[in-house]
């Protein structure tokens, strides 16, 4: 029943799912990995990597997968979803020409998420320079629209390179969210009436 709930408060909706792609399960050697959402160790699945995990969990609930890739990380994610049962789309608008370029990536994807009502990221990939600045983007994408990012998706390591937990790092969002608010008040005395959370809604009112 909550699941179809879920789909119709989804429906007329333009809902993304965004991931940069990492380099991780091309190798001919690679061993797939157990991943498991947070506090559903019980419904482990394994895969390559995290991109055939979202295709399977979010693909048919209405929202389209958005790999964001430099040329070297779609050829590897070419070849795990090969060796997995899913297909997806590379969109050449996605594609990072100058990993360097961080003027040129922070235009890309604050014009990515604009472009959706509610969007979904994944940051597994480890915390280098592109996912940094994907959250550097969201944090200011949520100050402006607190209704727009569902969840940070990241895979934390429970076993070296065979375990992951999917968490969801959005929690920490809300917290500087309630941090602005206090801050501003202090300042000036008025809340920040667009700020809200579900979690933490009742200490912000």
């Amino acid at each position: 029943m909550a699941l179809k709930i879920k789909k119709k408060a989804n429906a007329g909706k333009n809902l993304a799912v965004f991931t940069i792609l990492g380099m991780l399960g091309a190798r001919d050697d690679a061993k797939k990995a157990s991943y498991y959402f947070e506090n559903q160790a019980s419904k482990k699945e394994d895969y390559f990597n995290t991109l055939p995990l979202l295709i399977k969990n979010f693909q048919n609930k209405n929202y389209k997968i958005i790999p964001i890739y430099t040329a070297e990380s779609k050829e590897s994610n070419i070849q795990v979803l090969k060796k997995s049962e899913y297909s997806i789309d590379f969109d050449e608008k996605y594609l990072i020409q100058d990993e360097k370029d961080f003027n040129g990536i922070f235009s890309l994807l604050d014009s990515s998420f604009e472009e959706y009502d509610e969007i979904i990221v994944d940051v597994s990939h480890g915390f280098r320079h592109l996912p940094i600045l994907m959250i550097v983007d969201l944090i200011i994408k949520n100050f402006q629209d607190v209704n727009k990012i569902k969840k940070i998706l990241f895979a934390k390591e429970i076993k070296q390179y065979c375990e992951y937990e999917i968490i969801d790092l959005k929690e920490y969002l809300d917290i500087a969210n309630i941090s602005f608010i206090l801050t501003n008040f202090n300042k000036n005395f008025t809340v920040a009436n667009h700020i809200s959370s579900e979690k933490y809604q009742s200490l912000i009112d």
